[in-house]
């Protein structure tokens, strides 16, 4: 059964113009699961009021901040998955402007692995778990592997789950299925985004994502959380209402 999510960074630009009226209009589609990232400012105690008002639940957030100050934000949001979404090593903000490194070797991919574990095991002390979200930079080869199998295998998969992005994982040219066969019950939480061949971002269900053949696999993933994402939707809302209706679709048949 798909209990469908909103990954708020859909709705990203509405929160900042009023984000108490942007949690009530996704509530009023349907939604019940939200995953928090994007603040637009608040606090955590301010969101959660306005979650609470809006009759949303946040099983997970996004960090936006070091790991320490996160586990305290996620228990106030009543978050049980707090997940990385990209490495500072990698995705750096300079002038303005996030950043993608292409330099980075697979040491460095080793040594993120190695903090990966680290903050996995700061939230399980805290009785939180831990994940790591991909984006498609992981899936190409650096020395002749690629940096999504060095995190995967390098870190400990009690301390270490795996959000996996169907989108990005498209673009990148990966079958998330085989990552489900090799790692099954890894990946509790996914982003359903959907992409076209040129690798640019639809509403679900009108892309190339197989999400009917991986969705399938859903119980040996170990999925548990859906969200709906689209990281450039010029209709936040009539996007969350098409994720809302395709993914209730899929659970029906």
């Amino acid at each position: 059964m798909i209990e469908p999510g909103l990954q708020l960074y859909t709705v990203r630009e509405l929160l900042e113009k009023d984000f108490a009226g942007t949690l009530r209009a996704v509530a009023a589609i349907g939604y019940r699961e939200v995953q928090v990232s994007p603040r637009a400012g608040h606090g955590a105690k301010q969101i959660r009021a306005m979650l609470d008002d809006a009759g949303l639940v946040c099983p997970s957030i996004h960090l936006a901040g070091p790991i320490e100050e996160e586990i305290e934000a996620a228990r106030i949001l009543g978050a049980k998955w707090v997940f990385l979404s990209a490495p500072r090593q990698v995705i750096q903000r300079r002038e303005g402007r996030y950043h993608v490194r292409t330099d980075v070797s697979l040491d460095e991919w080793k040594a993120i692995a190695a903090e990966l574990d680290e903050m996995g095991a700061a939230s399980a002390a805290a009785g939180l778990r831990f994940g790591y979200h991909n984006h498609a930079f992981e899936f190409v080869p650096v020395e002749g592997k690629l940096p999504y199998d060095v995190l995967v295998e390098s870190t400990d998969p009690d301390l270490v789950a795996l959000e996996i992005d169907l989108g990005w994982a498209q673009v990148g040219g990966i079958d998330p299925l085989a990552y489900f066969a090799r790692y099954p019950g890894r990946f509790p939480v996914c982003h359903v985004k959907d992409v076209l061949d040129d690798g640019s971002f639809v509403d679900p269900g009108t892309g190339t994502v197989p999400f009917r053949a991986i969705f399938a696999q859903a119980e040996q993933a170990g999925l548990r959380h859906f969200f709906v994402e689209h990281d450039t939707t010029k209709d936040p809302l009539a996007t969350a209402r098409a994720g809302y209706t395709y993914l209730k679709g899929l659970s029906a048949a």
